[in-house]
């Protein structure tokens, strides 16, 4: 698993809380913008949480529907308590060819795709 962060002392933070739990050596904590740390990563992934910075959910997007396996899960957090900023990525996102997704009204609400097929 890998989690991005930018802001050091949560970093600082989530490390020591990993290593309370015993879960350090499972979890990557990478510190940095999450723009250019996505861009870095590899892939393929499984699963991708959005709960950053709601600005940038569309440049995560296209960072990261590319490197997802079929079948793969994209949620983005706060898209009911944050619809009207987060306008563009929710058009973008229903409307995207390799992704199924569905918004569920829990919490602050949860966007989630799912990859049903691979790119051009």
């Amino acid at each position: 698993m890998v989690t991005l962060e930018r802001n050091p002392e949560k970093v600082r933070l989530a490390r020591a809380n990993l290593a309370r739990a015993g879960l350090a050596d499972l979890v990557d904590v990478r510190e940095g913008s999450a723009t250019d740390t996505l861009a870095a990563l590899p892939g393929p992934f499984d699963l991708v949480f959005l709960d950053a910075d709601r600005p940038s959910y569309r440049t995560y997007l296209d960072l990261t529907v590319p490197r997802l396996v079929p079948g793969g899960l994209l949620v983005a957090d706060n898209v009911v308590s944050h619809r009207a900023e987060l306008e563009d990525y929710l058009a973008r996102v229903k409307s995207h060819r390799e992704l199924v997704s569905v918004t569920v009204p829990i919490g602050k609400g949860e966007e989630i795709g799912v990859k049903v097929r691979g790119g051009p």
